[in-house]
């Protein structure tokens, strides 16, 4: 994984800042997480606090729902351009394709995801202790299967106090395009284009 460190004042390397680790599902060996020799799959990863996790933009990963545990971490993108804008989560076969827990300052950025028989991402569930801090932004979220229970399947449910939601799209969701239910300070929604919402036919 690539570390990233800080100079002090004399110009000596100081204590490890954050680290890097990289995820390309296309690759049919697991790796290290370094940039050079990818980890294949998000499935087992350790969530460290502060940490970036980044999946090779154009890729698609499937088959387990990613959830972040630790604080101050990164979901993302490498090597995006205009061809490739976003790392790919399917969600066919598993319930919510990105499902955070209670944690504090995670950023969700540059991923498309779709599939899922439930929310695509959602954070906090009600039971738990709502997220603090979190940022979505430059999503692309679409598709997401009815709930064998019929219950929901909204896009982004957000347990969540202050959240930033920006860049978003969101098209053709069974239920809702966002949810979000917030004790302390309300989101900032801003520049998301949302189509085709609510198509479940009991609506």
């Amino acid at each position: 994984p690539h570390r990233t460190y800080r100079r002090n004042r004399v110009g000596q390397l100081s204590a490890e800042v954050s680290m890097t680790i990289y995820i390309n599902p296309a690759l049919a060996s697991n790796g290290t997480g370094d940039y050079g020799n990818p980890r294949n799959t998000w499935d087992g990863i350790s969530w460290n606090a502060g940490e970036t996790y980044l999946q090779k933009a154009g890729t698609t990963f499937s088959g387990a729902s990613i959830q972040p545990t630790a604080d101050n971490v990164t979901l993302g993108a490498y090597d995006v351009s205009s061809s490739a804008p976003y790392a790919k989560i399917n969600g066919d076969g598993v319930t919510r394709p990105i499902a955070v827990g209670s944690i504090a300052g995670l950023t969700v950025q540059d991923i498309e995801v779709w599939g899922g028989t439930g929310n695509g991402i959602i954070a906090s569930p009600a039971s738990s202790p709502k997220s603090t801090g979190l940022t979505l932004q430059r999503l692309y979220v679409h598709d997401t299967l009815p709930r064998v229970d019929a219950n929901d399947s909204t896009a982004i449910a957000l347990f969540s106090n202050a959240p930033v939601l920006r860049n978003l799209r969101i098209e053709r969701v069974q239920d809702d395009a966002i949810w979000i239910n917030s004790d302390v300070g309300g989101p900032l929604i801003e520049k998301c284009y949302i189509r085709d919402v609510g198509l479940r036919a009991d609506r």
